[in-house]
């Protein structure tokens, strides 16, 4: 057909311009379509986006990796949703990440702990926490039994009335309020709201939802997310979704500028859960400045210590003032007690004082009636002597 086509022009007279042929390279989105002229060709523009590695696997990024696996398999055996476990991962990330945090004072072991309690209180997906502290219990000695190489069956439980128990019950009480601290007391919001909403907007078929879902899941294991918008990752997973599965969002007009998010940052994250996705095994090995044995996790840190000792101290002043108070509270009320009797003695007093005046009184009443007698009794003597006079003979 093309051999056909040149003839026919060539017979006309005129120049036709050249036919592409079947093995080119379709033009895609990041190449732009050109029209090349028969005297001189010119190249073809592309916009393909070239962004530079960002990852760097060292200690800070095993330490994330690290406590996000922690995580990540504590929440899958305590059953809470995949939301809480994202959440308890952002609580992590914003703990560590650009912070010059001493592992010896905070172990991230412990730290995973905590933020998986805290999540699941956050998400009024509680759990006890006696059922943290087994769960993470049982993932220590597992992970210690194959790094020995030593395979069990059974794994002990965790004794309530050990000592293991109340030292990591401490730790997790006095980390819950170093975490909320540095925190500010605010809650941290979670990416997959905002995936679900805009997967609905876009009437999205399942098997794109499930991807995205997969891709932000993934991408809460590294630092970098701290860096981001709720929205801005949630676009991220659905465009690289779309692209792994081929298949064509809105662009007319485009769909990630009605949702408010520029294509730089989206293009950014793109490229950084493809490098997430593309680490080697070694990046996952434990940090060399972590401890896990059971010598450095039965213990308390040193940041702990210290704020056991601050409520020692206050309970210790609590009791002083408690003390005092009720010291100062008999005093009040043996003076109470003593003006009280004062004041009952002192009206004994005068109450018989008023009584004997009243006795004198009624004494001295019959007295003066036993000597004065009355006027009918002095009445009837002078007639008794009238009457004795007029019988008596004369002499």
């Amino acid at each position: 057909l093309v051999r056909r086509f040149f003839r026919m022009a060539d017979n006309n007279g005129t120049q036709a311009e050249p036919v592409p042929s079947i093995s080119a390279p379709v033009p895609t989105t990041d190449m732009a379509i050109s029209t090349p002229n028969a005297s001189a060709p010119t190249p073809i523009k592309t916009t393909k986006i070239v962004l530079k590695r960002v990852l760097e696997i060292n200690d800070d990024l095993r330490l994330h990796l690290y406590g996000t696996q922690l995580i990540l398999e504590a929440g899958l055996m305590l059953n809470i949703p995949q939301i809480t476990i994202a959440k308890a991962q952002s609580i992590f990330h914003h703990f560590y990440y650009r912070k010059h945090r001493d592992l010896l004072d905070y172990p991230p072991f412990h730290i995973a702990m905590t933020c998986t309690y805290l999540a699941s209180k956050l998400d009024e997906n509680t759990r006890r926490h006696r059922d943290i502290l087994t769960v993470f219990d049982r993932l220590h000695k597992k992970r210690n039994s194959s790094q020995n190489n030593v395979h069990t069956l059974h794994v002990a439980t965790i004794d309530p009335h050990g000592k293991r128990y109340v030292v990591w019950k401490e730790n997790l009480f006095n980390f819950e309020i170093r975490i909320l601290a540095a925190l500010g007391f605010k809650c941290v919001d979670s990416a997959h709201k905002y995936l679900l909403q805009l997967l609905v907007d876009l009437d999205a078929k399942p098997l794109l939802a499930k991807q995205a879902w997969t891709l932000l899941n993934d991408f809460h294991r590294v630092p970098n997310i701290v860096d981001f918008s709720c929205l801005q990752v949630a676009c991220a997973c659905i465009f690289l979704a779309a692209r792994r599965l081929k298949i064509k969002l809105p662009d007319d007009p485009s769909w990630c500028d009605l949702f408010g998010v520029e294509k730089p940052k989206m293009h950014e994250i793109a490229s950084l859960i493809l490098e997430l996705l593309e680490l080697p095994k070694t990046a996952y090995k434990l940090p060399t400045l972590i401890r896990d044995d059971d010598d450095a996790l039965d213990c308390n840190p040193r940041t702990v210590q210290h704020q056991m000792k601050v409520l020692q101290k206050r309970n210790v002043e609590k009791q002083k003032r408690m003390k005092r108070a009720s010291e100062q509270r008999a005093a009040a009320a043996a003076s109470a007690a003593q003006s009280s009797s004062i004041s009952s003695t002192a009206n004994g007093i005068n109450h018989a004082k008023n009584m004997s005046s009243i006795s004198e009184n009624t004494t001295m009443a019959t007295q003066q009636q036993q000597q004065q007698p009355s006027a009918n009794a002095i009445a009837i003597k002078k007639i008794n002597l009238n009457i004795a006079a007029k019988l008596s003979p004369p002499c």
